[in-house]
């Protein structure tokens, strides 16, 4: 094989700009387990008997991980990118909304 034609079958991933989406999916990733780990420990510190603001804390890390969540998918239809950080954020979010879906279930006595 030629050698000016051996490097076309190749592809090379390294060079892929990151999708621009992702950035903003991994954003709101931080925030929201910035959030949650907040939420947490204050949750720890205080025995369970958390102020109002603490929920409002819990709830707005549930929204932005949605709103991670659905910026992560939209990153994944760019096209020619790399994904890796649309990925990362989509299972963080999915991970973080499955553990509020379950926290929430057994606040409002759904889950026993």
């Amino acid at each position: 094989m030629p050698k000016g034609n051996r490097n076309r079958y190749y592809v090379n991933y390294v060079r892929k700009p990151l999708a621009k989406r992702g950035f903003y999916a991994i954003g709101a990733t931080g925030v929201s387990l910035v959030f949650f780990g907040s939420v947490l420990g204050l949750a720890v510190k205080s025995q369970g008997h958390v102020p109002l603001n603490v929920s409002a804390m819990a709830f707005s890390s549930f929204l932005f991980a949605l709103c991670g969540m659905f910026f992560g998918m939209r990153a994944l239809f760019e096209k020619e990118k790399n994904y890796i950080l649309a990925k990362l954020s989509i299972f963080l979010d999915g991970l973080l909304v499955l553990v509020w879906v379950i926290v929430m279930g057994i606040g409002l006595g759904v889950i026993r």
